[in-house]
């Protein structure tokens, strides 16, 4: 997760200077060929995070992954370090 404003990012990675500066840059061909490439393997990962995502404000639902006809799936308990600062 980006935690800076985009508006504050460097138009070419050549303006990068200090740190915390950022350059960000979408390209869509690469994006399809990368996923195109992978197949089905990150379809269902996919599937569950379009099903999962609520937009800010919105609180995300409980998630939970495996399971099968014969048991319920588990709760995911997101564990994450302590972050100070911005990173």
């Amino acid at each position: 997760m980006l935690q800076k404003h985009l508006t504050d990012r460097k138009d070419d990675p050549r303006a990068l200077e200090r740190e915390g500066d950022f350059f960000c840059h979408h390209d869509s061909s690469v994006a399809e060929s990368v996923l195109d490439g992978q197949g089905v393997l990150f379809e269902d990962l996919a599937n569950v995070c379009l099903a999962w995502f609520r937009k800010p404000p919105k609180a995300l639902p409980p998630l939970a992954l495996g399971g099968n006809e014969l048991s319920a799936p588990k709760p995911l308990v997101l564990k994450a370090p302590a972050i100070s600062g911005v990173w």
